[in-house]
């Protein structure tokens, strides 16, 4: 079949000819929700079907590109988790070195701190994330130092202080 192509570029004499090469009537007729992986927000892909829409392309083409989208940013997320376990790992290892002997209580006094302040997993992973493992440790050891954490510290009562107290006392006459 023969297709008289416009003479300018607006959408709306383009309309027909995309229509006929099989672009849906909608956006939404494109499907692209079904395609956006377990899990994520289908935000995206309602947005960029209205672009593909607007460029003119049919759902064959509009469904392949989103494909191939999807794959490529899973792989990029692929790469930088194992890029971020091999730097965390890489920490890891060294400050077990610059500690040493000492690593085991030092762990336990960055704990403590995490402890004191509350901190919940999620945001210490966002510490270790932003800092970086080695960084993060230095930076919870230098706060529960200064905080006077110490592993295995049991804290008294202020029951137990005041009996202690009393009994030092010497007998009133």
């Amino acid at each position: 079949q023969i297709i008289k192509l416009p003479q300018d570029d607006k959408p709306e004499s383009w309309a027909p000819i995309y229509e006929r090469l099989g672009r849906p009537k909608s956006a939404g007729e494109y499907g692209l929700e079904k395609l956006v992986p377990e899990g994520q927000d289908a935000t995206f892909a309602k947005t960029a079907a209205e672009w593909l829409h607007a460029e003119g392309l049919n759902t064959k083409q509009a469904q392949g590109i989103t494909g191939k989208w999807n794959k490529f940013v899973a792989d990029q997320q692929a790469a930088a988790a194992a890029k971020q376990q091999e730097t965390e790992a890489l920490q890891r290892s060294q400050i077990k070195a610059e500690w040493a002997d000492q690593f085991e209580e030092r762990f336990k006094v960055a704990q403590g701190a995490a402890e004191k302040f509350g901190m919940t997993a999620a945001q210490l992973e966002a510490l270790k994330t932003s800092m970086g493992p080695a960084h993060a440790l230095k930076f919870l050891h230098a706060i529960g130092a200064k905080l006077g954490v110490e592993p295995g510290f049991v804290q008294g009562t202020a029951r137990a202080g005041l009996a202690s107290r009393r009994q030092r006392r010497s007998p009133r006459s």
